[in-house]
């Protein structure tokens, strides 16, 4: 899906480095390899972050949407950069806050792992 992007179209939230870390650590046993793939990451693409008064915003975002704040983060910081499309698999695919709108980018996939004729988002 990242390569069908050019680099400078892709936005990362901050907060998904870190849960990218996390998911890292749970499949490899050397933090460092982790610490690597995040500073690719790191390095490809804009990171962004959420303003301080975005936390207040995304923790109503929490309530109203039903999602974790970790979640509200990121969908937050996203909005917040002007970035029209959010990639998650833990927010509700078509979730929309601020112009910005959630797609689940395994949703469509069959088994094999191939996007089905279904929308992918």
């Amino acid at each position: 899906m990242l390569r069908e992007l050019a680099d400078d179209d892709v936005m990362v939230p901050a907060q998904a480095l870190g849960e990218l870390y996390v998911r890292l650590r749970q499949r490899a046993d050397r933090a460092a390899t982790a610490v690597g793939i995040v500073r690719q990451w790191h390095a490809a693409y804009a990171i962004v972050s959420t303003r301080p008064a975005g936390v207040v915003e995304a923790m109503e975002l929490s309530v109203q949407r039903g999602i974790s704040l970790w979640d509200a983060l990121a969908l937050e910081a996203a909005a917040q950069s002007g970035c029209r499309v959010l990639f998650s698999d833990t927010i509700p695919h078509g979730v929309s806050w601020r112009g910005t709108i959630v797609r689940n980018p395994f949703r469509g996939r069959s088994a094999s792992g191939s996007v089905g004729s279904g929308p992918a988002g």
